[in-house]
């Protein structure tokens, strides 16, 4: 099954229906992730701010510790997802979500790793496997009619 991994908390899925857009992360554990960081940096932040002593250092210490943990977080509630869409088929991914029809895209665009799709004026940006560029170059090509 080819896919490809969008900004933010979407996958995509090209199935011959169409493209299947997944969200992998909710907007409630995304925003409940930005605002744990947000605490964090609030409780962590040093009052009086004196250039480069060892409050700043702590500080700037414990923002990174935090942004990696973000991360952390927030790539194990994607691939929790991913695992469970895993078993699907791409026709029974296509029959569980609506997928967008190929004959919507107006264009797209491959550079490297990188695909843009214009879908009815809309850009989905994503990224796709260095293994799978040149095979969902030729898919899209097809699909989508070389636009």
């Amino acid at each position: 099954m080819l896919k490809a991994y969008g900004t933010g908390y979407w996958d995509y899925f090209f199935t011959d229906e169409g493209i299947v857009r997944i969200k992998m992360l909710s907007g409630l554990a995304y925003t409940t992730i930005v605002v744990i960081w947000a605490a964090v940096a609030a409780l962590l932040f040093p009052f009086p701010i004196a250039p480069w002593d060892l409050t700043n250092s702590v500080f700037l210490i414990s923002v990174f510790i935090s942004i990696v943990l973000i991360a952390i977080t927030r790539r194990a509630l994607s691939d929790r997802s991913r695992r469970k869409l895993s078993i699907f088929t791409p026709e029974q991914l296509a029959k569980s979500f609506k997928p967008i029809p190929w004959s919507s895209v107006e264009s797209f665009n491959l550079k490297e790793r990188n695909l843009t799709l214009r879908i009815d004026g809309t850009k989905y940006k994503m990224r796709v496997k260095k293994s799978d560029i040149e095979v969902i170059r030729q898919y899209v090509e097809a699909k989508a009619g070389g636009r």
